[in-house]
């Protein structure tokens, strides 16, 4: 149960998460970088023009917005509702994650 956990272990699994979060990223590209070159897909040079930068300005946009809500909500909860202190941290990471997974699929979806 995270509420009867102390908050040092709940912080403790958080950047846990974080960190395999991060392994399995870089584990990823490795992955895709190794697989292209095998299957002689060629890479493309790296060149951003307005139109990218506009995308990625969209996406931390939508980013900020989704996560500050996050954010908004749960200190609402843990005034009002006397959430507690982890529940509290698990709704910020939570938040956290779905502002980037929200974020970056829409940046998919405008490349398009």
């Amino acid at each position: 149960d995270v509420n009867s956990m102390a908050i040092a272990s709940v912080s403790q699994v958080l950047v846990q998460a974080m960190g395999v979060g991060l392994l399995v990223v870089v584990l990823l590209q490795i992955l895709w970088s190794v697989g292209s070159s095998l299957f002689g897909m060629a890479e493309e040079k790296s060149v951003t023009d307005e139109r990218d930068d506009l995308i990625e300005l969209y996406g931390m946009r939508v980013i900020l917005i989704i996560f500050s809500l996050g954010m908004v909500g749960t200190l609402s909860l843990v005034g009002w509702s006397g959430l507690s202190a982890n529940m509290a941290l698990l709704l910020i990471f939570l938040s956290m994650f779905i502002a980037n997974a929200i974020g970056d699929g829409l940046k998919i979806f405008w490349y398009r």
